[in-house]
């Protein structure tokens, strides 16, 4: 991750936002998706292997987040390992369809 990515993905920012993102705030999901969407995206097409499928597996992402960020829990770890365990597991779920 270059360093701009490390000022974008601040932990306590990205659960701040988490967190605004719960109870409907769509100018905290904008700002999560613009500090994060590079990096789950990278993420998608690393496991992916394919741009299109990778994209399709960020958008997916992307809604599942505003749909769950209520459960996510700061006590439990990262908000990005949380946003990047999303991303993973949507990208399995692609490659097993």
């Amino acid at each position: 991750m270059d360093r701009l990515d490390r000022e974008r993905c601040n932990n306590r920012d990205l659960a701040r936002l988490l967190e605004s993102c719960a109870v409907g705030n769509r100018e905290a999901f904008a700002a999560l998706y613009d500090a994060t969407a590079a990096i789950l995206f990278r993420l998608g097409l690393l496991v992916l292997r394919d741009r299109k499928r990778a994209e399709q597996c960020t958008q997916n992402t992307y809604a599942r987040i505003w749909l769950t960020a209520s459960s996510f829990d700061a006590s439990t770890g990262s908000a990005l390992s949380w946003l990047a365990t999303i991303t993973y597991r949507n990208a399995q779920e692609a490659l097993r369809a």
